[in-house]
């Protein structure tokens, strides 16, 4: 069974390195108590994007991306099966040390549609919940 949690107070968390620190103890927590964890963050206007993924309180995948200044915000772990296909844009790396790299065609770089994607592969795509006949029409739980 999956429980999905949403709100924009969330996807503002990890919009940088201070937030992303409180995001990663909030996914470790979860994690720890309920085995896997997954974060799933878009905002269109800054062009940020993130997913991050716990497993059993340990961080194993973060790839964080703000369009706005065509950066990493963090990359951390290995690029998990869903990500294999991909070269993902990384700030952070040695070949990003030469501007040569940011002219690269064959660089992926995070929007919205890929991180809806990567949420597919990894468990649950939101966009297509209403299509899914296996889940019950029910409000939910709403919290703070």
């Amino acid at each position: 069974m999956e429980t999905l949690i949403t709100g924009n107070r969330l996807v503002n968390k990890g919009d940088n390195k201070e937030n992303m620190a409180t995001l990663e103890t909030l996914l470790n927590y979860l994690s720890a108590e309920f085995g896997e964890a997954q974060f799933f963050g878009t905002n269109r206007v800054v062009e940020y994007h993130s997913w991050m993924k716990s497993k059993n309180g340990k961080m194993e995948r973060i790839y964080s991306y703000l369009g706005e200044s065509m950066e990493n915000i963090k990359v951390f772990g290995q690029p998990t099966d869903a990500e294999d296909q991909l070269t993902l844009f990384n700030s952070f790396s040695k070949d990003a040390e030469n501007e040569a790299y940011f002219e690269r065609q064959d660089l992926t770089y995070a929007d919205e549609m890929l991180v809806m994607e990567i949420a597919g592969k990894w468990g649950v795509n939101p966009t297509v919940l209403s299509k899914r006949t296996d889940i019950k029409k029910e409000l939910g739980l709403v919290g703070e």
